[in-house]
């Protein structure tokens, strides 16, 4: 019976060995990144509509719209 015990035990302890290196070789998750609001009021709308982005989405927001205008006062717009 007592050999039954220390079986046991040292089951119980292989297993906790294993999770335990499992857990420290996981990755960390990568940070997220900061998201900035601001009130979008070209909705069309009265309302102003809370719009969050991070940096980089604002910025290529803020690209986009200035290629549209420039292709439409150019005479270059194309149809979606």
């Amino acid at each position: 019976m007592s050999l039954m015990i220390v079986a046991l035990l040292s089951s119980v302890q292989a297993t906790a060995d294993s999770q335990g290196s499992a857990t420290a070789v996981a990755p960390a998750p990568a940070p997220k990144e900061k998201k900035i609001c601001r009130l979008d009021e070209s909705s069309g709308t009265r309302m102003a509509k809370r719009l969050c982005l991070t940096a980089e989405q604002w910025a290529n927001r803020n690209q986009n719209m200035m290629d549209t205008s420039r292709a439409g006062l150019s005479g270059k717009a194309q149809d979606h």
